[in-house]
C-alpha cells in the first residue's frame, strides 16, 4: 500500500475516519476509490504458512483492521455509500462526539517505516521515539517483538505494548503536528 503515500499527500490536509468491520478493511478502501471517494488504510504483506503443507503465500493485511481513512470533506459521502450497498457498511469514527480531523503528517506517519530483509524494524535495544498518539515525542528503547508488527517498549521503566506505525528509530525526526 505504500504506493498511494503520495496520494495521501495531495489529496487533502485534513482526514477523517471510517469504522467497519475487520474483514471489510481493505475492500472497503478500495471499494471507495471505485466510486470516487480516497479511501486508505496501512497495510502491509505478511507471509502466512498455508494448511496442511510446509508452503507459504503472501498477504495483504491490515494494519490497523476496522479503520479506513477518507478526506475529511468525503466522510459524509462515504457514510451514505456503505449505507446504500455500494461499499461496505461502515459508520464514522468519532470521539466524544465530535468527528476528529486528522493531519495528513499523522497518515504519513503510519506508511513511513521500511523493513529490513528479515521483515523486523528494529531489534533489542534500539532507541526509538512516539511520532504519534498520546506519547507523541516521547522516547524509549525497544525490548523485544511481540507478534506480527507489535513492540514491547521501554519507557521510562514502564512497558508498552505498541503497533510499529506508532514509533521510529531515534535519529529520525517525527512529523510536525
Amino acid at each position: 500500500m505504500n504506493q498511494s503515500t503520495p496520494l495521501l499527500a495531495t489529496a487533502a490536509d485534513h482526514w477523517a475516519a471510517l469504522r467497519c468491520q475487520s474483514a471489510a478493511t481493505l475492500s472497503l478502501a478500495s471499494d471507495l476509490s471505485a466510486q470516487g471517494v480516497v479511501g486508505w488504510s496501512p497495510a502491509m504483506a505478511v507471509r502466512f504458512r498455508l494448511p496442511r503443507g510446509r508452503r507459504t503465500a503472501l498477504k495483504t493485511v491490515p494494519l490497523m483492521p476496522s479503520f479506513v481513512f477518507v478526506p475529511y470533506a468525503a466522510a459524509d459521502i462515504a457514510v451514505d455509500l456503505g449505507r446504500s450497498g455500494r461499499v461496505p457498511r461502515n459508520w464514522p469514527f468519532l470521539f466524544n462526539g465530535d468527528r476528529p480531523a486528522l493531519p495528513v503528517e499523522q497518515l504519513l506517519a503510519m506508511n513511513a517505516g521500511e523493513r529490513s530483509k528479515s521483515g523486523d524494524l528494529y531489534k533489542p535495544g534500539d532507541k526509538v521515539r512516539f511520532v504519534v498518539g498520546p506519547f507523541h515525542g516521547i522516547a524509549g528503547t525497544i525490548l523485544k517483538k511481540q507478534g506480527r508488527d507489535r513492540w514491547l517498549v521501554d519507557v521510562n521503566g514502564a512497558r508498552l505494548l505498541v503497533p510499529s506505525f506508532l514509533i521510529r528509530p531515534e535519529s529520525v525526526s517525527s512529523p510536525k503536528s
